[in-house]
């Protein structure tokens, strides 16, 4: 797993997902002109590659969540072990669900800026093999 800027994916990808504005590169905050907070959604990577930090910060919501600049997410970021770290999406897309394993049934653990989950195209799945 890697997380870099491309213009094109390499011709032997196996899976590759997009997003703007990369927020960390080799454990530094890129430093970005957009200075308003929103929900966001990120992920990112430690020093050895083996380790995938995904962070959902609220926001929109007066007195809960004010969410976050970029520069404060790539900060954030950076505090918890990335070298690397890019931003996924934003707004009332950004949402942290779970699937119960007693019940089956997905669970949402942030507070959604629109007030429950957004319809969206696309979404990263996370699988853990108990095996």
């Amino acid at each position: 797993v890697t997380i870099e800027m491309l213009k094109h994916p390499n011709d032997d990808a196996a899976e590759v997902m997009g997003g703007d504005p990369l927020l960390v590169h080799a454990g530094v905050v890129v430093p970005q002109q957009t200075k308003v907070r929103h929900p966001r959604t990120a992920v990112g990577l430690d020093a050895t590659g083996n380790r995938l930090i995904i962070l959902v910060v609220d926001g929109r919501k007066p007195g809960v969540a004010l969410g976050m600049s970029y520069d404060e997410l790539g900060a954030e970021m950076i505090r918890l072990g990335c070298q690397e770290a890019l931003n996924l999406d934003g707004g009332g897309s950004s949402v942290l669900a779970v699937r119960d394993a007693a019940t089956g049934k997905m669970k949402i653990l942030n507070e959604p800026s629109d007030g429950r989950e957004r319809a969206v195209a696309n979404v990263l799945g996370i699988s853990i093999d108990q095996n």
